[in-house]
Order: C-alpha cells, then sequence, then structure tokens
C-alpha cells in the first residue's frame, strides 16, 4: 500500500489528500534545503581548497628561506665542533705536563725526607751529637 493510500484509510478521503500533499510540499521543501546546503557546502570547500593552496605559495618562500638558514646552520655548527675539538686536542699535552708539575710541587717535603730516611742505611743517619743535648 503506497504512502497516499494509507492517509486516506487511517484519516478519510479529504483529510487524508490533504495530508498527502502536505507531505509532499514538506519533502519538496527538504529537498531544496539540503541541494541548498550542498551547494553552499560544495562552494565552501572550493574555496578553502583555493585558499589553503594559495596559502602554501605563499609559504614556500619562506620554508625555502628557513632550509637554507637550517643548512648554513648544520655546516656552521659542524665547522664549530671540528675546530673546538681540534683545539681541546691540542690543549691536551699541555694539560698533562701541567698535571705533572703540579703534582711535584704539591707533594709535601717532609713526605720526600721520610722517603729518604726510610730508604738509608742505619749507618748513614745522622746521629745528635753529644754537645747539644744538654
Amino acid at each position: 500500500m503506497d504512502r497516499k493510500s494509507a492517509l486516506i484509510e487511517t484519516h478519510g478521503e479529504v483529510i487524508g489528500a490533504h495530508l498527502y500533499e502536505l507531505e509532499l510540499q514538506a519533502q519538496a521543501k527538504e529537498h531544496e534545503r539540503v541541494a541548498r546546503l550542498r551547494a553552499e557546502l560544495a562552494e565552501l570547500t572550493r574555496r578553502r581548497d583555493e585558499e589553503r593552496l594559495a596559502g602554501e605559495q605563499r609559504l614556500m618562500p619562506f620554508a625555502r628561506a628557513m632550509d637554507d638558514a637550517r643548512t648554513r646552520w648544520e655546516a656552521a655548527t659542524a665547522a664549530y665542533e671540528r675546530e673546538r675539538r681540534c683545539g681541546q686536542g691540542a690543549l691536551v699535552p699541555l694539560a698533562n705536563r701541567i698535571a705533572e708539575l703540579t703534582g711535584e710541587l704539591c707533594r709535601d717535603p717532609r713526605q720526600a725526607r721520610v722517603q729518604q730516611w726510610l730508604v738509608a742505611k742505619p749507618e748513614d743517619v745522622p746521629q745528635p751529637r753529644e754537645d747539644h743535648l744538654q
């Protein structure tokens, strides 16, 4: 059974036919509204895509400049690190010699004397003089 027949059977001939016409009008309005919304959506989507593409094209020179700057920065950083490592490598022999000299200078002279006494033979150890004991 179609929709018109169902409405006529439920509500009678006059009211059912009128309700059917109202439904057809509502459906036509809804189809028009949906078609209008779809057209607007399509137009907005097209404009968005065009504007996005134009924005990307405007940004391309800036992106290239950033890439060039990054490349130059990376090259400068690599050169800096090479020079820094080279300079530090040249300092190693100097730092080693400074450590040796500092160790020599910081050694306690009393410790050196004690070591001398420890390796000396007992007969070589100076004895106090008798006249100083009084």
